[in-house]
C-alpha cells in the first residue's frame, strides 16, 4: 500500500520500538503495532498522525479497499 518494500517498514518499525515510540504485539503470525501510550509525546504524536492520515486521500482508498481479516482457508474467492 505504501510502495515500500517490507524489509524497509520492519527496519523502520523496529527502530522505533526500540526508541519505545512504538509498541507491538503477536497474535498468531500477525504483529499488531500502536503507539506507545506511556511516550512522553504520545497525544500531540497521534494528533499528527491523525491529521496527515486524513489529508491522504490515496492512502485512505486503499485502506477501505483492504480485507480487515484473511479469508478462511478453502472458501472459494467469489
Amino acid at each position: 500500500m505504501l510502495g515500500i518494500r517490507l524489509y524497509s517498514v520492519q527496519q523502520i518499525l523496529r527502530s522505533l520500538e526500540n526508541e519505545a515510540v512504538i509498541v507491538s504485539r503477536a497474535f498468531g503470525r500477525t504483529r499488531r503495532v500502536n503507539l506507545n501510550p506511556r511516550y512522553f509525546a504520545h497525544q500531540p504524536l497521534a494528533e499528527l498522525l491523525w491529521k496527515i492520515g486524513e489529508q491522504d486521500v490515496e492512502l485512505q482508498r486503499a485502506l477501505a479497499a483492504k480485507r480487515r481479516r484473511p479469508r478462511r482457508p478453502g472458501k472459494s474467492g467469489a
